[in-house]
């Protein structure tokens, strides 16, 4: 069956704002829980009457029509009949999805519309129908229990992320669900994987997934998939460095790299010195592709984006997996989960930042306004480098007047806002200052007090690590000769100032067919330095590149190739990995480290860098210390641009006796940043 009208993306209109839930809250409530379980088997086609519906594939809300919409097999919506029907044949990348543009987030949010409204709409009437049948189902309010459903997310910061790695619920083949007056029974679990209604075609260099017929995540063998590993999934989430200091043991986890490229976005100044730069902090927050297009940056600071944060769960998820490619990623269920979790950090940023926004572009130096471009792959609607704003159409979602979606009408959660989205997100709390952040919460944008009000309570939230820093620091270095305390730490007028290092990145985006990660990874000291390995590296950071299975399929990419484009990453290090470094000094070094230069020095002689695939394989390494095994250079073209940069962090207190208290809550700004130049050069990389 062909539709022929649109399916309106409206939400689930008649049923008020609720909260969409963490994952881990919503198995807290049974009846819930089983709805959307439910539900979402229904949509995913699990029973055995949808199976039987040869015309169910079809309808546009199935997980089939939903998953394809990202990428492969690239086919039109259904739910868009009156859009196009054919890929734009100029365009190399023909999904839908924008990755590297500025409507990077608006476009996902629509789209996170979509699936929810596909689901909570299926659990209403799993409910409808389950209180028409049974007394008990009507005694326990299932009805209402459902229209207060909203899809959950997945809060991979949160700290037992490193020791769960992906949740067991998306782990089990069946999970438990009850039934009205409490029973439970087990069922298939359709959190764990989507069987394909169809074949969704072969992305060029993975071909392994397009004989799949099932949706993973971290095989043992990609020809043939006989089980998911997820004890190497844990470790993508877990296994990063262990500091010992002065009889301490410190985790640097990815969790911990996650949590603070999660805080760099709560680093953007709250106001600018001329606001019509707002389109430009949009440009760097929206997507990794804003130093590409060569974004004037009015102020001088890091500016991370939401869309790394975003890479680096793909790939830490996906390992060898689906969610690992672009082409593949949208049909595996833990996607929406994950987009779900990017959207909530996205709503609590622009509650803070208002300001900043797409507008018909940014601003150069000469105060000529520029477009902002898709992506020069373009996509399945849109010829690449198509010019876009606020106002462009997020194609295929179009809204109950039948216009499409726009950046506009994804804006803001708050409750006052025209256009309805009939969700929002939990609360975020400062527990010492009490102060809360509600996305769905008007308040007076022009008041920059309780916008740093708000910004601290996030800070706290996703940077509290900064404080352990500052603690660990001034505890510790109290043993360092005076003149490196000073490197790391200094009081000035009562506010107490920790030097900050962060590495940023650029990494060519087609350097490899497929995704894959730039590890930054400490040294042995000098005396340890022949037995290094690189299966035995001590990663302390990273920047992910999701990519596409095979660029070389299309002119454009490798045109793209041949010019350059790059992928931008943030890599923050933890002052305690820096207060490590000179604690491994012995006594005839110590004296040379007399300057911020000399500090830089010793940072950059510290690390080593490798190219891996998102299993971990190592790609190419550029570390002297590895043994020479490599056969060949990697090409200049591919070969990544890092430089080093420091900044303070500065650390306001109410009083002395708070500056010394681990419970504290200080108010934190972030000071002018020095650049350190490059950390390594493109030569000398070796490819394995």
């Amino acid at each position: 069956m062909t539709e022929t009208q649109p399916y309106p993306v409206i939400g689930i209109d008649d049923t008020g704002i609720q909260p969409r839930l963490d994952l881990r809250d919503l198995q807290e409530k049974p009846i819930q829980f089983s709805l959307f379980i439910r539900a979402l088997r229904k949509i995913l086609d699990m029973t055995s009457t949808d199976v039987q519906d040869p015309d169910y594939m079809n309808k546009p809300n199935s997980w089939w029509q939903i998953g394809a919409i990202h990428g492969l097999p690239y086919m039109p919506w259904s739910g868009d009949p009156n859009g196009p029907q054919t890929p734009d044949p100029n365009s190399p990348w023909q999904g839908y999805c924008y990755h590297g543009s500025a409507l990077f987030p608006t476009w996902h949010r629509a789209l996170m519309l979509l699936v929810e409204q596909a689901v909570v709409r299926e659990a209403i009437k799993i409910a409808s129908d389950l209180e028409a049948q049974d007394p008990a189902a009507r005694k326990e309010q299932w009805l209402q229990v459902a229209k207060e459903l909203r899809f959950p997310f997945w809060d991979w910061t949160k700290a037992e992320t490193a020791d769960e790695g992906i949740p067991r619920i998306f782990q089990e083949a069946e999970t438990k669900i009850v039934n009205p007056g409490g029973s439970s029974v087990p069922v298939q679990n359709p959190l764990n994987h989507y069987r394909y209604a169809a074949d969704p075609g072969v992305a060029q260099g993975a071909g392994y997934m397009g004989q799949w017929k099932r949706t993973y995540r971290w095989v043992d063998n990609g020809d043939n998939p006989q089980k998911e590993m997820y004890d190497q999934a844990a470790k993508a989430f877990s296994q990063g460095m262990d500091l010992e200091l002065e009889g301490s043991t410190i985790p640097l986890k990815p969790v911990h790299w996650l949590r603070g490229k999660v805080a760099g976005l709560f680093q953007y100044p709250l106001t600018l010195q001329d606001p019509s730069y707002g389109p430009n902090m949009w440009g760097y927050f929206s997507n990794t592709n804003a130093t590409e297009d060569q974004i004037y940056v009015p102020v001088q600071i890091a500016l991370p984006s939401i869309e790394e944060s975003h890479n680096m769960v793909h790939l830490d998820t996906g390992g060898n997996g689906t969610m690992s490619l672009n082409e593949y990623a949208a049909f595996d269920p833990i996607f929406y989960l994950h987009h779900c979790n990017v959207d909530r950090i996205y709503a609590f940023w622009e509650y803070v930042y208002p300001a900043y926004w797409i507008e018909d572009g940014w601003k150069n130096e000469q105060g000529e306004i520029v477009p902002f471009h898709i992506d020069a792959n373009g996509n399945f609607q849109q010829d690449p480098s198509t010019s876009i704003g606020h106002t462009y159409p997020l194609v295929p979602f179009r809204m109950g007047d039948s216009n499409y979606w726009t950046s506009d009408n994804t804006r803001s959660l708050w409750v006052t806002n025209p256009t309805k989205k009939f969700y929002t997100y939990p609360a975020i709390k400062d527990p010492t200052t009490g102060v809360e952040v509600k996305v769905d919460v008007p308040y007076d944008t022009a008041d920059n007090t309780v916008r740093e009000k708000f910004r601290q309570a996030l800070l706290m939230e996703w940077g509290s690590e900064l404080h352990s820093a500052l603690q660990t620091v001034k505890n510790l270095s109290v043993n360092l000769h005076p003149q490196h305390r000073n490197l790391l730490l200094n009081e000035d007028q009562g506010v107490q100032r920790l030097r900050h290092f962060v590495v940023l990145g650029k990494l060519p985006e087609f350097a490899f067919s497929g995704s894959y990660r730039l590890e930054l990874f400490l040294r042995p000291k000098q005396s340890q330095q022949t037995s290094t390995s690189q299966s035995t590296v001590q990663v302390v950071n990273s920047i992910s590149v999701l990519g596409r299975a095979n660029p070389d399929n299309c002119t454009a990419c490798k045109d793209r190739r041949a010019a350059g484009s790059h992928i931008r990453g943030y890599m923050p290090l933890d002052p305690r990995l820096i207060l490590h470094l000179l604690s491994r000094l012995d006594l005839t070094q110590l004296p040379m480290v007399t300057n911020l230069d000399w500090l830089t020095v010793l940072i950059k002689e510290s690390f080593g860098t490798r190219l891996v695939k998102p299993d971990g394989t190592v790609l190419a390494a550029a570390d002297p210390s590895v043994p020479a095994q490599p056969n060949e250079t990697l090409e200049e073209a591919k070969a990544p641009e890092l430089t080093l940069h420091s900044h303070y962090i500065n650390f306001e207190y109410a009083d002395s006796e708070s500056a010394d208290s681990e419970s504290a809550t200080p108010t934190v700004t972030f000071g002018t940043p020095v650049h350190h130049g490059s950390l390594g050069d493109k030569s000398g990389w070796k490819v394995f």
